[in-house]
């Protein structure tokens, strides 16, 4: 913990604030900080301007006592007092209005800064988003800072979270794959999430209710919740309109099943010169795991059995998953095996017509601008409608300071909030843990400004999640590498390559 001499200020968020907005083309939301600074006979008090939208004017009441007191995007006002105050701010571009009331109270205790460090591997526009988000949280409760570094990756993020275990010096909270959670649990390296949520009045059975199932489901080991959810995403449908729309095919009706899926490979696979090499292909995808693990549950298939003791993805639906990439390939001709983000490239300048990928990909399409219509879609299903979210979770580490865990409990609790998980969800694409969250303006507009994007939100009601034990995580590269490459190689027939991965992967559970 450390430890500063301060006035700390609590923000009686959801109590004390009202927020109204006018819908436009352009989201405009009034939000806003504060910063206290200790007066000898006083409190300075800073506002940080929070709001989103391209807001020209600024309309600060101070006192509300219906005074207008700046008109500046922030300014600073003094307080002598120690009870509730409120400050009302109203935002406007010309066109729209947005205005926001929060209250708070500023107590004469001296109080602790609780550090809490967390380690992600969020990079690009999702570390942005990130990043400011706990910069809000940050500014919001002033009696926590959460220090949030990138490790870079994904694995770079395991190898220092096991070196850091080992040296006894773990971080505070950090993201982790469900597969490496287990081992934390047995080393007792975390805490489970109800010993907070138990001695919580602000969080109870009606939060958790308002998750989605698959999340609460995903993080409960044994009837005890051991993490929270963070960033989980989908796959998604991305497909050229414009090239629908050339090619006699409705724009709005993206293909529906796996048939519908061959049938508009073959008439958005184009030839023009007749050489033998399509200008443009129906569709492109590379060496991937959780593909092939969708297809296997689309089929009626399941990757384990239930208690994760034997494979079960080499029976028939896992071979049907196979037969589906491979006829794409080799039979149709109308899809090519790409690696990185080749394909989606390759999508991006028009030379594919669909491309399947994560829901996360939209934030990182859109970076540069898109020159043709982009349509999104639920991924094309066959017998079942089963789908696997991915990403990962965020745990609490054992700590002596209670107060670091409290701390980091508040963090998770705040993120996952109706609000701010529609935030994130808006910003990075990744999915929002709550229901309630498609209340929330940022979602709503987006909704209304693009209704076929329900349908891949609405995959997460037949999502389910991958194994969540070490040895599966391990074999993911095995069943890519073994099974994947080599059938679509056509170096084995895909009963042999699952078969032979079965037998291997099942002497490691």
């Amino acid at each position: 913990m450390v430890r500063y001499t301060l006035f700390s200020v609590f923000l009686i968020f959801f109590l004390g604030c009202s927020n109204t907005q006018v819908k436009t083309e352009q989201t405009l939301k009034a939000d806003f900080g504060l910063k206290i600074v200790e007066q000898l006979d006083g409190f300075e008090i800073q506002t940080i301007n929070n709001s989103i939208g391209n807001a020209v004017k600024w309309e600060w009441d101070l006192y509300q006592d219906g005074t207008i007191e700046s008109n500046k995007q922030n300014c600073s006002f003094e307080y002598s007092g120690t009870e509730k105050f409120s400050v009302s701010l109203k935002i406007s571009d010309n066109k729209t209005e947005a205005s926001i009331t929060k209250s708070f109270v500023i107590t004469k205790e001296t109080a602790d800064v609780t550090e809490v460090l967390f380690w992600h591997a969020m990079g690009g526009p999702l570390g942005d988003a990130l990043i400011g988000l706990v910069d809000e949280f940050n500014e919001t409760f002033l009696n926590i800072h959460i220090n949030a570094i990138n490790m870079g990756n994904y694995q770079a993020l395991s190898q220092k979270i096991m070196a850091s275990i080992q040296a006894d010096a773990q971080p505070d909270i950090a993201q982790v794959y469900g597969s490496w959670t287990d081992g934390l649990i047995k080393g007792d390296k975390i805490i489970s999430m109800n010993e907070f949520i138990d001695n919580d009045d602000s969080f109870g059975q009606e939060d958790l209710e308002d998750f989605f199932p698959i999340f609460i489901k995903e993080n409960t080991i044994d009837n005890k919740l051991w993490s929270f959810p963070f960033n989980k995403s989908v796959r998604v449908l991305y497909y050229n309109k414009d090239l629908f729309f050339q090619n006699n095919l409705d724009p709005n009706k993206p293909p529906i099943t796996w048939n519908d899926f061959k049938e508009y490979c073959k008439t958005l696979t184009i030839d023009e010169n007749n050489d033998g090499i399509p200008e443009i292909y129906g569709t492109t995808f590379a060496i991937n795991a959780w593909q092939f693990e969708n297809l296997l549950l689309q089929a009626g298939g399941s990757i384990l059995s239930e208690d994760m003791k034997k494979a079960e993805f080499n029976k028939e639906p896992g071979i049907k998953a196979m037969n589906f990439l491979t006829d794409l390939l080799n039979k149709d001709k109308t899809a090519y095996l790409s690696t990185g983000y080749e394909g989606q490239n390759d999508f991006l300048a028009g030379k594919v017509a669909m491309v399947e990928g994560s829901s996360v990909s939209l934030a990182y399409m859109g970076l540069n601008g898109i020159d043709f219509l982009l349509g999104v879609a639920a991924v094309p299903v066959e017998k079942t409608k089963k789908n696997l979210i991915s990403g990962t979770n965020v745990v609490i580490f054992r700590k002596k300071d209670k107060e670091v865990g409290k701390a980091a409990w508040e963090f998770l609790k705040w993120f996952t909030e109706a609000r701010q998980t529609a935030h994130w969800s808006e910003k990075t694409y990744y999915m929002p843990v709550r229901k309630s969250a498609f209340e929330e303006p940022a979602l709503k507009e987006r909704m209304e400004l693009k209704p076929e994007i329900a349908s891949v939100y609405g995959q997460l009601k037949y999502a389910g999640y991958e194994p969540p034990i070490k040895q599966w995580f391990e074999a993911r590269k095995q069943l890519e590498e073994q099974v994947i490459e080599k059938v679509i190689r056509k170096k084995l027939t895909p009963k042999k390559a699952l078969d032979k991965a079965a037998k291997e992967i099942e002497k490691k559970l």
